[in-house]
């Protein structure tokens, strides 16, 4: 199940998605912080020394479809929440365990 919203903050739209996941969070917590596993779903590479507050990130585009983007960790709380820049772009993702077992 995937809901979606779309809000405001001042000038800037803030979109979430809420997903229910049938994966642990540990195994969710995986899929969003190791290279390999990112590589499979988010639409650039994530290259970092470390996974840190502060740790700059780049993501180049695979086969050169774009520019390469810089960013920055903002929130880095394993593994419950992960935050960072993405260019221009704010990314934050929260893992919380659900009852049944899976993840939200």
């Amino acid at each position: 199940m995937i809901d979606a919203t779309l809000t405001a903050e001042g000038a800037r739209a803030v979109v979430r998605f809420e997903r229910h996941l049938a994966d642990p969070p540990e195994v969710v917590w995986q899929a969003l912080t190791d290279r390999e596993q990112l590589n499979t779903w988010f639409p650039t590479d994530i290259v970092t020394d470390r996974w840190k507050v502060g740790a700059a990130l780049t993501f180049p585009f695979r086969d050169g479809e774009g520019p390469t983007l810089t960013g920055r960790v903002l929130e880095y709380d394993a593994p419950r929440a992960l935050g960072f820049t993405w260019g221009d772009e704010t990314l934050r993702f929260e893992v919380t365990p659900e009852p049944s077992g899976g993840t939200r």
